[in-house]
């Protein structure tokens, strides 16, 4: 998996400075704007995105409908970049340099650190003035909108780590179909599906967003409940690592840790090279045609559980930025408030097989429609549903790479234990979140 760009404090400090800076003149600006309400023009406004395929596709679709539903706001949808990392990335230079979308995309756990940097829009007063129904939305959608109390951002195209295996295969080893529930079944399938030299029994990138699902398996956490230090090195966190060294140890997974790793395992998934696969429940549709055009039955399953089965909501939240004139504001509130309305969320769903955010998006027709026709949409709500919120402290993406990098060196290295990997990436984690 490709590396998660760091928020460095100083970009951060820059930005903050910077929308400070502009403050005083954009808000002489708004009071002027807002008493001139001659003009029939729409108001414009841009909106960025990332990643192409369906997911480009459903934001660029979107945005053509609500333009065409509506003439007093007009949106142009901006492609900037083939993950989150190249968008955020972008967003912290444009904000430094004046140039900022008006909203944007970013991933879930991003919400903390841009909020906290003066980037992001406060939308509390609107949710109020509007009366939003934030009780609509799943639990844990929400758990990456609020900080300090006040929200942020919406929920948008999200997800969360889920289990697939190919189901032909499982049926032939005398497996169930269903898929193994637990640690202890998932091993035991592992083991049964190998065949060295053919195939993998499992293949997984063993990065910290997979081991974050993992370690809320074993009933453990990241960091602490106040955030202030790593959790990870626990006797959960620990059973989790030790888990999968001793998959690798068996040579009954593989569990590659190069730039690339993503596209390996993916490619050796769908070319039957390894029979079941830990990843985002956005892959559903993409791996559904290709299983399809193999002639092969795709299966998947809640997480496997050792003490209770769950993940982490993945994904992104759609948020403004701040400091915007207030005609500006007011628009950009009605393109994100219809963006994430319970028709929006079902369209997207359809189109990228991430989670509807809403319960009355998953209770539509349209939705029920869609789980009888392929049930691993529902297996992926049901997931979402005991998924928990990612940590958007601000040091965290960094704390990822730590982590990735002692997880890569216990994984090449079996004399390096589990607990000392952990304790050397706790170490370290906790000397960045005391600065």
């Amino acid at each position: 998996m490709k590396k998660m760009a760091a928020i460095t404090s100083l970009i951060l400090s820059l930005v903050f400075f910077t929308a400070c800076q502009g403050n005083v003149e954009q808000q002489k600006d708004a009071s002027q704007t807002a008493g001139s309400t001659s003009s029939k023009k729409p108001v414009e406004i841009t909106f960025w995105y990332a990643y192409g395929g369906n997911l480009g596709k459903a934001s660029e679709e979107l945005v053509k409908q609500f333009n065409a539903e509506q003439n007093e706001v007009k949106v142009t949808a901006q492609f900037q970049g083939a993950d989150y990392n190249a968008l955020q990335a972008k967003l912290q230079a444009a904000v430094v340099a004046k140039n900022a979308p008006d909203v944007t995309v970013i991933e879930n756990l991003a919400t903390g650190p841009f909020a906290k940097s003066g980037i992001l829009q406060d939308l509390t007063g609107f949710i109020q003035k509007d009366k939003v129904d934030l009780n609509d939305f799943v639990p844990v959608m929400l758990g990456n909108s609020y900080v300090n109390n006040k929200f942020y951002s919406f929920p948008y195209l999200r997800s969360t780590n889920m289990l697939y295996f190919n189901a032909t295969m499982l049926k032939e080893a005398g497996l169930d179909p269903a898929g193994p529930k637990t640690w202890d079944e998932l091993s035991e399938y592992a083991h049964k599906l190998n065949v060295p030299g053919k195939r993998s029994g499992i293949t997984a990138v063993v990065d910290y967003t997979r081991f974050e699902s993992f370690v809320k398996e074993a009933g453990g956490s990241m960091l602490s409940d106040d955030g202030k230090q790593v959790s990870f090195n626990s006797p959960e966190g620990v059973a989790a690592l030790e888990f999968w060294m001793k998959l690798n140890r068996d040579k009954v997974a593989d569990l590659p840790y190069a730039e690339n790793s993503a596209d390996i395992v993916k490619q050796n998934f769908m070319n039957q090279r390894a029979a079941m696969f830990i990843q985002s429940s956005s892959w559903i549709t993409t791996l559904t045609d290709a299983f399809q055009q193999a002639g092969a039955e795709l299966g998947a399953t809640l997480m496997p559980a050792k003490v209770s089965q769950g993940s982490t909501s993945l994904g992104s939240n759609i948020a403004m930025l701040a400091h915007l004139p207030q005609d500006k504001q007011e628009a950009a509130w009605k393109f994100m408030k219809w963006m994430t309305d319970t028709k929006q969320t079902v369209t997207s769903s359809i189109i990228t097989g991430y989670q509807p955010t809403r319960h009355s998006a998953i209770n539509s027709q349209e939705m029920q429609d869609v789980f009888k026709k392929n049930h691993l949409f529902k297996v992926a709500s049901d997931q979402m549903e005991l998924a928990s919120p990612r940590p958007m402290e601000l040091a965290y993406y960094e704390i990822g790479k730590i982590v990735n990098t002692e997880i890569q060196k216990a994984l090449q290295d079996p004399s390096y234990t589990p607990k000392a990997a952990l304790d050397e990436a706790a170490k370290k984690s906790n000397a960045i979140l005391k600065k």
